[in-house]
């Protein structure tokens, strides 16, 4: 995507993130379970979590990519209900 970025670049110039951005983001805390967080991905039809910490601040995303990445390898079989 970043390549469709960079060839509207200049369209984008007077237009501000919070006029894009999609609104109401879903987190999980930082201890929660990849099976909790598969189900909340799934479940809200997303690609990405917010990861926060116990004091609310955000820690990181946790994108789809990184449960491929993890599970690469595996022999991982996920059953959500």
């Amino acid at each position: 995507h970043t390549d469709a970025i960079a060839r509207y670049g200049e369209d984008l110039t007077a237009i501000q993130a919070c006029d894009v951005m999609t609104p109401g983001v879903v987190s999980v805390s930082e201890d929660v379970l990849l099976e909790e967080a598969a189900r909340k991905l799934l479940e809200s039809n997303i690609h990405r979590l917010l990861v926060v910490g116990t004091d609310g601040r955000p820690l990181g995303i946790l994108s789809t990519t990184d449960f491929i990445r993890e599970m690469r390898g595996t022999r991982w079989v996920w059953y959500l209900d």
